[in-house]
């Protein structure tokens, strides 16, 4: 899938996440990343994070610049959950789902 980082945007002075994304090396490929970044790109939900810039590096990797949200991954968590916080979750997880379909 790819690999995200902690990056800063110097022109707005803001932190942001940094995502490199691996997908094949085709063109059909490189196509269908930015055809999705556009898309979700067009969305405005808060369960949904924000995509700031979509592009390839020199290299022609593609990459997404994308809001920070700060907080814990899901595979992070301390297992098993409450009954309570796993609908919390599963709830905003299919409303963020939702909004993209």
């Amino acid at each position: 899938m790819g690999a995200v980082y902690l990056a800063h945007d110097t022109i707005l002075d803001r932190a942001v996440a940094l995502k490199l994304v691996r997908i094949g090396t085709t063109e059909d490929s490189r196509l269908r990343f930015l055809t999705e970044a556009r898309a979700l790109a067009r969305l405005d939900h808060p369960n949904v994070i924000a995509i700031f810039r979509a592009g390839t590096t020199g290299s022609g990797e593609p990459y997404l610049v994308q809001e920070l949200v700060r907080g814990t991954s899901l595979d992070r968590l301390s297992l098993p959950l409450p009954e309570r916080r796993c609908l919390e979750l599963a709830t905003a997880i299919a409303r963020g789902l939702a909004a993209a379909h």
